[in-house]
């Protein structure tokens, strides 16, 4: 066992390389590894060391294979002071020293390795499932005077696992939900499961096809079930635009996924705000002249103003005017992420901004004055998060 840095600065953090790395070998499972660099590192390779130090901050630019099995922890000393992120990795492992908890990541990937500190008596599992895709706006008849805002999707469920038994060093496998798509008929957001399926939350349906104006349902979880997508209304119209509805917020440790605001009007209701993520309150219908606020977080805030202001901690974008606001990442996870709040859609045929936080759905399109019928977005990816104390009984027999 060793404990070895890294002070190769901007480039390649690799297992298979001494370069970068002082004094000069290839990790190995015994040693810890110090980052103290800064700059964009580039992960290469899978690295299964006992215990990450991270002394400053650090951005990594992603990865050319999948970061797995990672035994040690990438420590941060409170809360709010990670400084760093990682794209396109999987089973990143912090330690959160002012909880004394670890907490596991989990956005992608099939298998997840029992750490060897694992406590069966003190761990929480959560689990959030992916969100449903909105619907495309809608026109025909004659002139395309009937007019359909597409619906918005709903938000994925959660579902809450204590106290887990399972063997330290064993494979656990899983599914991380996947969003629903979107388009003329909107897809589902598939569930996420841990322990071969032992456990799920169920992703938020998508809205219903073509010519229908019911958003999609929230994902029921175990724990609790996200909110459903807004509504949209029948318009009878040569001349007048129709809007769409707005997504709805996943489901989270604090509670309930808010609902997205509707834009069931049927004289060109402005489109409604997105729904707060779990614990959070609803998106505001839109009116007849204006566009709706997004749902607050559980905390009361953070829902995006009108119009198609952004939504922040976890409250849904507020409908917008070329595209709604975003919702934003939750903060209800260990100080850290949750679900997210969905965004408002669009109006007039433009682009609807892309959901933002786990489990989100997707916002609905709108139809132009013109008849044209705009695009809606697909729902956000779902999340598993695995914390835990760390069994200092097991944690010593590496050494």
């Amino acid at each position: 066992m060793a404990t070895i840095t890294w002070i190769g600065g901007t480039g390649t953090w690799n297992t298979s390389s001494t370069t970068g790395w002082s004094p000069a070998q290839v990790p190995t499972a015994a040693d810890d590894v110090v980052i103290s660099s800064t700059g964009t590192i580039t992960l290469d390779g899978v690295l299964n060391c006992r215990n990450f130090t991270v002394s400053v901050a650090v951005t990594f630019a992603g990865t050319t294979s999948p970061l797995l099995n990672i035994y040690g922890t990438i420590s941060v000393t409170s809360t709010g002071a990670i400084g760093w992120t990682s794209t396109g990795s999987t089973g990143i492992t912090f330690y959160i020293s002012s909880l004394n908890k670890k907490a596991v990541f989990i956005t992608s990937g099939t298998s997840f390795t029992v750490p060897f500190d694992w406590d069966s008596s003190n761990n929480l599992i959560h689990l959030i499932g992916g969100g449903g895709g909105g619907r495309n706006g809608y026109s025909s008849g004659t002139g395309n005077s009937t007019r359909n805002g597409g619906p918005g999707g709903g938000g994925g469920g959660y579902t809450a696992v204590t106290n887990l038994t399972l063997t330290p060093g064993a494979s656990v496998s899983y599914a991380v939900g996947a969003g629903g798509t979107n388009g003329a008929t909107a897809g589902n957001g598939t569930a996420s499961t841990f322990n071969a399926g032992a456990y799920s939350a169920a992703g938020g349906s998508g809205a219903t096809g073509t010519g229908g104006t019911t958003g999609g349902a929230g994902g029921v979880g175990a724990t609790f079930t996200g909110g459903n997508g807004g509504a949209t209304g029948t318009l009878i119209s040569s001349t007048t635009g129709q809007m769409g509805g707005s997504a709805g917020g996943a489901a989270g440790p604090l509670g309930n996924g808010g609902s997205g605001g509707s834009s069931n009007n049927t004289n060109g209701q402005y489109n409604g705000g997105g729904g707060g993520n779990g614990g959070g309150s609803n998106g505001t219908n839109g009116l007849i002249a204006a566009r709706g606020p997004g749902g607050n977080n559980a905390s009361g805030v953070g829902g995006g103003t009108v119009p198609g202001g952004a939504g922040f901690n976890g409250g849904g974008g507020g409908g917008g005017s070329a595209g709604g606001g975003l919702g934003s990442f939750g903060t209800d996870i260990l100080g850290l992420t949750g679900s997210g709040g969905g965004n408002g859609s669009t109006t007039n045929s433009s682009t609807p901004q892309n959901s933002y936080g786990y489990g989100a759905g997707g916002p609905g399109g709108s139809v132009s004055t013109a008849g044209a019928g705009g695009a809606s977005k697909a729902g956000y990816q779902g999340l598993i998060v695995v914390t835990y104390t760390p069994l200092a009984a097991n944690f010593f027999l590496l050494f």
